[in-house]
């Protein structure tokens, strides 16, 4: 009787897993807003790094990643919690000023947005457009 337990038990989690979908672990669908974030963020570097990083991305079967635009960010914040930790710190966004070399991001920890030098480091997290 334990044997046909565990045989059972093993048959639901695979099942289990299966049915969540290779996106599962990798990403976290925004669906009101049509969009595919990366869930556990690529780490910090600069915002031309953290571009490139995002153009070059091929995660859960998608290459066509971006940097977020700031109100994308801001969104985001709403439901940080559902990204793989740590979610706290700046992250860039695609919003660039030419003039003044300085590039957009949004503070995770406290939802605050700003501009900062593009040198500086920041933290990336890509996102997919779904449409």
């Amino acid at each position: 009787m334990e044997k046909k337990y565990f045989v059972w038990l093993a048959a639901v989690l695979l099942l289990s897993l299966s049915c969540q979908g290779p996106s599962s672990r990798l990403t976290v669908p925004d669906r009101q807003a049509q969009l595919v974030w990366q869930a556990k963020d690529g780490g910090e570097m600069t915002w031309h790094q953290a571009d490139q990083y995002c153009r070059e991305l091929n995660l859960d079967g998608m290459d066509d990643w971006r940097l977020p635009e700031m109100q994308e960010l801001e969104a985001a914040f709403q439901f940080k919690s559902e990204f793989t930790p740590p979610v706290s710190g700046s992250y860039w966004s695609a919003k660039i000023s030419s003039r003044s070399r300085k590039a957009g991001y949004v503070k995770f920890d406290f939802g605050v947005t700003g501009y900062r030098k593009t040198g500086y480091p920041g933290f990336v997290r890509c996102v997919h457009s779904q449409h």
